[in-house]
């Protein structure tokens, strides 16, 4: 639909120029329907881009992991979710024991699933 509307722009733009008539308002015209065409293929191009982002984005968004599902590695800080509470960082010890900055976590409240934490920004 919007490659006909855009061969169409562009073939009347063309038209336009070939004509001999010859005014400022006649050539001013035929450039607003080029500079329509170009705007139109610019926004396809902008569209499909979000589109595969968007796309990208809902493929690859983070998801909890059950721990019946399996574990994350040792000493890795993860989001845990422990039933009923906010999410907080935390990690596997050495001993296999859940900890966070501030405690254990106690075996009778044990976290549910986690994720991966995202991967901190670049320095530029």
């Amino acid at each position: 639909m919007y490659e006909e509307l855009i061969q169409d722009l562009r073939d009347r733009a063309e038209f336009l120029r070939k004509t001999n008539y010859d005014s400022s308002a006649h050539n001013s015209f035929a450039e607003t329907m080029s500079q329509a065409a170009d705007a139109i293929e610019r926004l396809i191009a902008f569209n499909a881009m979000w589109q595969g982002a968007a796309e990208f984005a809902k493929e690859n968004k983070p998801k909890w992991i059950p721990m019946t599902e399996r574990l994350p590695k040792k000493d890795i800080p993860v989001f845990v979710y422990l039933f009923g509470d906010s999410p907080y960082i935390a990690w596997i010890n050495h001993e296999g024991e859940w900890e966070t900055e501030e405690f254990t976590i106690d075996r009778d409240y044990l976290p549910q699933a986690w994720m991966p934490l995202p991967e901190p920004p670049k320095e530029e």
